[in-house]
C-alpha cells in the first residue's frame, strides 16, 4: 500500500507551522502549483511564485508559531513595500491581469500601424455594416487611439479573424 498522508505530517511542537509545512509541501506542490500553471499556461501568461523563494521559505522556517499567529496576513509584506518607498504597490487594490492594449498602441509604432491598416482595410469592406457613429473612428483609427483604444482592438481582432477566415 502506497504512503499514509498522515505519515507526512510534521510532529514539531508548533502545530500551526506544522501545518503551513504540510500545505507546503503536499497542498501546494501538488495540487494548487499545478492549477495555477495551467491556468497560466492555457492563457499565454509566465507566472511565478515570488514567495516561493528558498531564502524565503528558510525565513519563514525560522519565525515561531506567534508571528505567525498574531500578524495580519501580508502585513510584513506590506510593511517592507512602505519601507522601500512603494507605498503605491502596498496600498493597491487587488486587479486581474489586464492587457495592456494603450500601452502597446503608444510604445509600438509596428503594432499601431498594423492595427491601423487592417481597421482601415475592416472598415473599407466591411463599413456597410458598421453602425454610422463608428465610421469615423475606423476610417482614422490613428486619430482615436487614446479615447476608444478597446474598440480598435476589437475591431482589429475581428479585422484578422475575417481575413484568416473568409479567404
Amino acid at each position: 500500500m502506497g504512503i499514509k498522508l498522515k505519515e507526512l505530517y510534521p510532529s514539531s511542537e508548533e502545530d500551526f507551522k506544522n501545518a503551513l509545512t504540510y500545505d507546503r509541501s503536499l497542498y501546494l506542490v501538488h495540487d494548487l502549483l499545478k492549477i495555477h500553471d495551467n491556468a497560466c499556461m492555457a492563457n499565454g501568461i509566465e507566472g511565478r511564485a515570488p514567495f516561493l523563494d528558498w531564502s524565503l521559505i528558510g525565513l519563514s522556517d525560522s519565525m515561531k508559531n506567534e508571528f505567525f499567529l498574531n500578524t495580519k496576513a501580508k502585513s510584513w509584506i506590506k510593511n517592507t513595500l512602505v519601507e522601500e518607498g512603494l507605498e503605491n504597490i502596498a496600498k493597491r487594490e487587488k486587479r486581474g491581469f489586464g492587457i495592456p492594449i494603450l500601452e502597446w498602441f503608444i510604445n509600438h509604432r509596428e503594432f499601431r500601424n498594423k492595427l491601423s491598416s487592417s481597421v482601415i482595410a475592416f472598415e473599407e469592406k466591411y463599413g456597410n455594416f458598421v453602425s454610422n457613429e463608428w465610421r469615423p473612428l475606423l476610417k482614422h483609427p490613428e486619430k482615436n487611439i487614446h479615447n476608444h483604444y478597446l474598440l480598435l482592438f476589437n475591431v482589429f481582432l475581428l479585422s484578422e479573424w475575417t481575413n484568416l477566415n473568409n479567404q
